[in-house]
């Protein structure tokens, strides 16, 4: 091992610079009087455009706290002191973001941040150094990056300290942050209209993982409108390679209850994914919420059960459907526009769940003219709309426009041309 001495240069160079940074920070006259504060310094979470003091994410998702100022005068150091709920996030770098030294003066890259991921501190201080001037104005002081670890909301509380270049502090504003780290559980999509007598699928999905080695859920279902046909695992529990063992479903008195558990030596997925797939018929008219509740993941880190913060329920609609027949007279005559698109052949058929207002348009062809709408449309306006609430059939006749020409032109053609 490399033997350190007080005449070693490592020594001496660490020597120096803290020096320098003490002398810089803490060479406040004894005369010193805090002025009234004049500056704010604050936190912007997260990404978005803007400052945003609050921000939410997901378990395991990493993200930034940006340290702004606020009207700075000469700025010359600051230090500052984050307090934050290490079992929701933790702390894992802070760098320097370029404002102090944007008055010219040089910002050695010294002291490393001080982090403390048990008690949930960090603190980071910055000195520039002359030649030039001290900052002024707005900017980023430094940015602190996060990784949310937990389930809940921590505040993110800061201390700071200001100094201007000749060594006086300022206590400024200061404007806190706070963060959310969710588990979150739900059906996908939220919401489904499905036929009367078909057969569809929804998803149980998962994001904010980590390490997950089982799950469990059940969802409340109106059993009027929705049978549940089956259930299976989906692909994200055993992604990683470990095997799966589905257990369920229970479906009784319209609650579905239904879990799975992983085994193996492979470490469990983070993240987002399916963990199971519904598939239900609809049997009733009308709507039906999917409620989650009783959810619970398992970390094998930790060797606990969690419990989702965040439950996304999902809505079921069952719908009727009805037939529209469009149909056009004479043949050739023109063409009908359903929903902006015209069919390949008449009749045609479609299929539009009740309430569905269709818009129709008739397009005459060359040498012909719409006339009018006959069958459950009646009327010449054009283009118009139809109400689905029953079977309907409707047809857009045309006329040619050569039918008069047609009539006159052998009298025309008797009586003056010789």
């Amino acid at each position: 091992m490399r033997e350190i001495t007080t005449e070693s240069p490592w020594f001496v160079g660490k020597l120096l610079m803290t020096i320098i940074v003490l002398v810089a920070l803490c060479a406040v006259p004894s005369t010193y009087t805090s002025a009234d504060p004049t500056a704010t310094v604050g936190l912007d979470v997260g990404a978005e455009p803007g400052v945003q003091t609050f921000a939410s994410f997901y378990r395991g998702e990493e993200f930034t706290a940006g340290v702004w100022i606020e009207d700075a005068d000469d700025l010359g150091a600051y230090e500052f002191t984050m307090h934050f709920d290490p079992a929701v996030v933790q702390v894992t770098d802070v760098q320097d973001w370029g404002f102090l030294g944007s008055g010219g003066r040089t910002v050695p890259d010294f002291p490393d941040p001080a982090i403390d991921n048990d008690n949930g501190t960090v603190s980071f201080a910055r000195v520039s150094l002359p030649p030039g001037q001290g900052a002024d104005g707005n900017g980023t002081l430094a940015v602190i990056f996060l990784e949310a670890v937990g389930i809940g909301t921590s505040d993110l509380e800061l201390d700071v300290r200001l100094f201007n270049t000749a060594g006086e502090e300022e206590a400024p504003t200061v404007v806190d942050g706070q963060i959310t780290s969710n588990l979150e559980v739900g059906v996908d999509p939220t919401e489904k209209s499905v036929t009367l007598g078909i057969t569809e699928t929804v998803d149980v999905v998962i994001r904010g993982a980590t390490n997950m080695g089982g799950y469990q859920f059940s969802i409340d279902f109106d059993p009027t409108k929705i049978q549940i046909v089956d259930v299976e695992d989906g692909s994200f529990l055993g992604s990683t390679g470990r095997g799966v063992f589905p257990v369920g479903p229970d479906i009784s008195d319209g609650t579905l209850t239904f879990g799975a558990v992983s085994f193996g030596t492979e470490t469990g997925p983070d993240g987002e994914g399916t963990l199971a797939t519904i598939t239900f018929e609809a049997i009733g008219l009308g709507d039906t919420t999917l409620h989650l509740h009783d959810v619970q993941v398992y970390n094998l880190t930790t060797g606990l059960w969690d419990t989702p913060n965040v439950l996304v329920d999902g809505l079921v609609t069952v719908l009727q459907t009805y037939t529209l027949t469009v149909d056009v007279a004479p043949e050739g005559g023109g063409d009908v526009r359903v929903n902006g698109e015209i069919p390949t052949s008449y009749p045609a058929e479609y299929t539009f769940a009740y309430g569905t207002n269709v818009e129709l348009e008739a397009v005459a062809a060359e040498g012909y003219e719409f006339v009018e709408w006959i069958g459950d449309l009646t009327g010449t306006e054009n283009p118009t709309t139809i109400h689905m609430d029953s079977d309907k059939a409707i047809t857009a006749t045309f006329s040619s426009v050569y039918r008069l020409y047609k009539l006159y032109l052998p009298i025309i053609m008797k009586n003056y041309i010789p």
